[in-house]
């Protein structure tokens, strides 16, 4: 999440944190979600694909969510 930036860059000025993000877009190290603060970060992601059955978007934006969670903490 985006609300995360401030714990996960915390070693760099607050105000490079969005140029930081816009490189990593730009290199394409993570992909913005539309209509959320989320980006997506491939390689964090576990090689095996989860079986887990989304049904619906708002499961997946549940099950991304999910995923961000964890690897945060």
């Amino acid at each position: 999440k985006h609300s995360d930036i401030k714990i996960i860059w915390k070693d760099y000025p607050a105000e490079l944190h969005d140029w930081l993000l816009g490189l990593t877009e730009v290199f394409d190290l993570t992909f913005p979600l539309e209509n959320e603060p989320v980006n997506l970060v491939p390689c964090l992601l576990p090689e095996k694909q989860p079986k887990v059955g989304i049904t619906s978007l708002k499961q997946a934006s549940m099950y991304i969510a999910l995923i961000q969670f964890s690897l945060v903490c």
